[in-house]
């Protein structure tokens, strides 16, 4: 079997993190906002209010209402069931800076992932912020930092904040961008 490795939020789903937030802050902040990597402290400074933010976050749990992104669903069970990928969901877990409250978004993610793709084997769930020690056939993910494992295919899913690098950026890394679930599916059952 050739290994898929994936990343979850922002390929695999759109969790509710940024809605969580403007709930607590009485904002109406979106993704591009708080920038990548969930990152609020560009939005709040005061660091006991950033504290207690990330705080209410996690503790709210963002997946809560969370969905899959469009043909996510379909595309893995097929890749997995008919063209012989194993799939891995590799994501990061850990709120850095703020270590103690992780392990509630390792529950959280967890029974999301299980319960909205019961078909991806539970000891192939794999949570790590060093991704880079991860390797197989194929790898996914939305932050191009996280594509420098040893992988035969490297692609990069589309977002707003990594639409800054060029083809030639791309292709120097051996990396490919893909705008969505059904470019994936065309690219790995060639």
């Amino acid at each position: 079997m050739k290994k898929l490795i994936c990343d979850f939020d922002d390929v695999i789903c759109n969790n509710k993190i940024v809605d969580i937030a403007n709930k607590f802050l009485g904002t109406k902040y979106n993704f591009e906002d708080v920038g990548e990597g969930y990152n609020f402290s560009t939005l709040v400074s005061d660091e006991k209010k950033l504290r207690d933010l990330y705080e209410y976050v996690v503790k709210n749990n963002f997946y809560i209402g969370a969905t899959l992104k469009q043909d996510c669903f379909e595309v893995l069970k097929e890749l997995q069931e008919k063209h012989g990928y194993e799939i891995y969901i590799c994501s990061a877990c850990i709120v850095i800076g703020h270590e103690d409250i992780s392990g509630i978004v390792f529950k959280n993610k967890y029974d999301f992932i299980r319960k909205s793709l019961p078909f991806v084997n539970p000891k192939n769930i794999i949570f790590t912020n060093a991704k880079g020690v991860i390797s197989g056939d194929v790898i996914i993910d939305d932050r191009l930092t996280n594509l420098n494992g040893n992988f035969k295919v490297k692609l990069l899913f589309d977002s707003w904040y990594n639409r800054k690098f060029t083809p030639d950026e791309l292709k120097a890394q051996k990396v490919k961008s893909v705008n969505n679930w059904q470019e994936i599916k065309q690219l790995l059952i060639r």
